[in-house]
């Protein structure tokens, strides 16, 4: 159970890296296509990205990948185009040998190295990294350890009702303790029950393993 369970998904929003994308249709054999063509659809379509992030482009990333399928197909996979790579004559070969190998982890098989390939578009980004990491994010999530008055719970007609501990996140040690107990959040409240332990990792998560 992570912490701050009940807006976990509003805080990877708030913590994660910020992104403009845009997609540039291609369509086209991947033989037919000219690496000089790629360069310059990445570099069309930088400014539009650039203004979208506005003053928070400082340090900002551009990459680039080709969304790519054999022919006849009707889903695409997404290879990433070495940009360092985006003038070497080498660049057809090298997307192809990097489609054929996604394909095959992918999806366990490949075609003939004959059968044609299609670059169908180009996803641009421009990203700038999060100032912050995850581990530190959930490292600084650390509630107040005190204590909260025990209460009678009911759980089952196994085990009745039972007191049972009322503990913050903070008060959870790394050692596996017994339930039952009940773990209070800001946002939310976890529920050990009598045939389980719990212990807290360094990432401030609760482990819970049924015995």
């Amino acid at each position: 159970v992570p912490p701050s369970p009940g807006v976990f998904s509003a805080l990877g929003l708030l913590w994660s890296d910020l992104e403009a994308s845009a997609i540039v249709p291609i369509h086209r054999p991947l033989q037919a296509l000219d690496p000089i063509s790629i360069r310059n659809s990445v570099e069309k379509i930088r400014p539009a990205l650039t203004a979208s992030l506005g003053d928070r482009a400082t340090n900002a990333v551009l990459s680039c990948a080709a969304l790519m399928r054999y022919e006849g197909q009707a889903y695409e996979l997404e290879v990433a185009v070495p940009l360092e790579e985006v003038d070497s004559p080498a660049l057809l070969s090298t997307l192809r040998e990097r489609f054929e190998l996604e394909h095959l982890t992918t999806y366990g098989h490949k075609p003939h190295h004959d059968h044609g390939v299609e670059v169908a578009s180009l996803r641009v980004r421009l990203r700038r990294p999060s100032s912050s990491t995850v581990d530190g994010l959930l490292q600084s999530l650390r509630p107040e350890s005190k204590k909260r008055p025990s209460r009678a719970c009911y759980f089952g007609k196994d085990y009745g009702l039972i007191e049972t501990k009322v503990l913050m996140r903070g008060a959870i040690p790394a050692t596996a303790v017994s339930g039952p107990m009940i773990i209070e959040d800001i946002d939310g409240t976890t529920v050990i029950p009598p045939d389980a332990m719990v212990s807290r990792d360094r990432l401030n998560n609760l482990l819970i393993d049924c015995m």
